[in-house]
Formats: C-alpha cells, sequence, structure tokens
C-alpha cells in the first residue's frame, strides 16, 4: 500500500459534508475527541520508541520493520490532522495543552505537519537503507519534529519520548491499550451507522473499516513476553500459555477487518456490508471473552 494512500485511509471521510455533524455530535458525548487524540499520541510514541531502540543497536536492524513503523508515525499525525482536528476543534484539544485556552492552535498544526513529513521522509530512506548510518540522520529529524511538538504545545504523557529506549511492560501495556481503544473508536464508528443511529455513509465507511485493517496490525507486538498479566491489565495469563492460539486470532481479525474493507469498497447500502461487519466484531468478541478478564 503507497504512503499516498496510508494517508489517505482512517477516518479522513467523517468530516466530509453531510454526515460531520450527526458524527461529531455523537463521538463527542461517547467518546471524546481528547481521548482518542491521547491514544493516537500513544501509537506515535510507541513506534517512534521502537526505532530508537534499533537505531541504537538494541534490537537488529531491519528496513521492513523500520519502514512499518516510520508510516505508522505518518499515519498517525495525519489522522489528527485531518479527522481530529475538523472534528474537534480548538475545545476539544484544550485540554491537552499546556494553556487554558488553545491560543496556539495554529501552532501546533504546523508542528504536528512536521511530523508527518519528517516520517515520510524516514519511511522513504528506510525502504532502501542497509545499515543504521543511513537512516540515523532522518530519525533525528524526526524526533527533533516530535519533541517540538510536545514541549511546545501539549501536556506530556505517562510515555515520555526522553525514554525512547527504556522500554518496559508498563509502556507495552499502555501501547496495546491505547491501539486497541483505537479500534474500538473507529468500529464504534462503523456500529452506529449498522444500527441506524447515524446514516449510512459509503466513503465514510469503507474509509474507517480500512484503518481498522491497519491499525488491526499494531496490538501484537505490544504484548512482549515479559509482560504475562502484570501492570494495569485486563489480559489475562492465558494469552502467555496459549501465544500460537493468540497469535492465530489476532491474524483471523486482521482477515476479518480485511474482507470488511474489500466489501465496503464497492458497497452502496448498508445491507451489503453488514454481514461482514457483523462476522468481524464477532472475532473481536470471541478473543476479548477467552483472553481479556
Amino acid at each position: 500500500m503507497s504512503l499516498k494512500k496510508l494517508l489517505s485511509i482512517g477516518m479522513a471521510a467523517v468530516i466530509s459534508f453531510g454526515v460531520q455533524t450527526k458524527v461529531n455530535a455523537y463521538f463527542l458525548d461517547e467518546n471524546t475527541i481528547g481521548e482518542y487524540f491521547y491514544n493516537i499520541r500513544i501509537i506515535m510514541l510507541w513506534n517512534t520508541r521502537q526505532m530508537g531502540l534499533m537505531v541504537k543497536g538494541q534490537i537488529p536492524f531491519d528496513t521492513e520493520t523500520l519502514t512499518h513503523w516510520a508510516k505508522n508515525v505518518a499515519v498517525g499525525s495525519h489522522q489528527i490532522m485531518e479527522t481530529l482536528i475538523p472534528l474537534g476543534a480548538e475545545k476539544q484539544f484544550a485540554q491537552w495543552n499546556k494553556r487554558e485556552n488553545f491560543e496556539n492552535f495554529e501552532e501546533f498544526k504546523a508542528r504536528l505537519t512536521k511530523v508527518e513529513e519528517e516520517s515520510l521522509k524516514l519511511a522513504e530512506v528506510s525502504k532502501t537503507a542497509m545499515m543504521v548510518k543511513e537512516i540515523e540522520p532522518q530519525f533525528r529529524n524526526l524526533v527533533k519534529a516530535c519533541k517540538s511538538c510536545h514541549k511546545g504545545t501539549i501536556k506530556p504523557t505517562k510515555t515520555k519520548l526522553e525514554k525512547l529506549i527504556h522500554a518496559n511492560s508498563a509502556d507495552a501495556i499502555e501501547y496495546r491499550q491505547a491501539v486497541m481503544e483505537t479500534i474500538k473508536w473507529n468500529v464504534k464508528l462503523m456500529s452506529v451507522m449498522v444500527k441506524g443511529k447515524i446514516p449510512f455513509d459509503a466513503e465514510t465507511f469503507a474509509k474507517t473499516a480500512e484503518f481498522v485493517v491497519f491499525t488491526s496490525k499494531m496490538p501484537l507486538e505490544g504484548f512482549i513476553e515479559e509482560d504475562n498479566d502484570q501492570g494495569d491489565t485486563n489480559a489475562k495469563p492465558a494469552i502467555w500459555e496459549n501465544w500460537t492460539d493468540f497469535k492465530a486470532k489476532m491474524a483471523q481479525l486482521q482477515e476479518e477487518t480485511a474482507k470488511l474493507a474489500n466489501v465496503s469498497k464497492t458497497a452502496t447500502t448498508m445491507k451489503k456490508v453488514t454481514p461482514q461487519f457483523l462476522n468481524t466484531t464477532q472475532v473481536c468478541k470471541s478473543c476479548h471473552k477467552k483472553y481479556r478478564k
């Protein structure tokens, strides 16, 4: 999938005229934009930290993996720019700002755009890199852009950028929970369409489904071996006791979300996507029943 396509997926279509108002009203009540924004940030920080581990030589250098992480950061920043900002506007972001009022909203957008640009450059460089030293300068540029964005505009998260090379189970738990909440937020958008709470919008549904496909590939790396069921988590020990089965269920989630995205590309009515949507949510429920406290 091209970077251009990756940056067009997700919830960008939510801001299209016709469904924006109803989606906005529904989600501002039940899933605040601020919470979703926080989860996207955690995902971006985790992927940046993983790249930091690779640059520091603490994990093996791999161009495909590095490109994947860089794309995750790019998609995350674009998700905020194209979806959360139009939906939430200044009021929702004020709670994450250091000031009482979001007086530097335009500055924030400019700095976030810089993060997106630098992550895209890193993804391109990493495609053909043969060793760390070829990508390290661009990685440093990305880290600098991230720090600038965090320092100047928003409150720090639990996972600080300065802790890039200090992985622990708490970070992994926070990351995977952020991914799961991000998936949940997007599945809920599709769900309210299926239930008729907001009008069916084919473009919005299709792009949302494709973003879920993208994020469904993220959670597994957050279940690090040392973690088990320790920390503030609802994960059962059964995950690590039945790791092969758990991985199979995560793969099944990717398969079913991919089918949903494929069906939704040409669907013009809710009836066309509902069966596969229900199949997808059933996979989620099955996994939760067995592996979540």
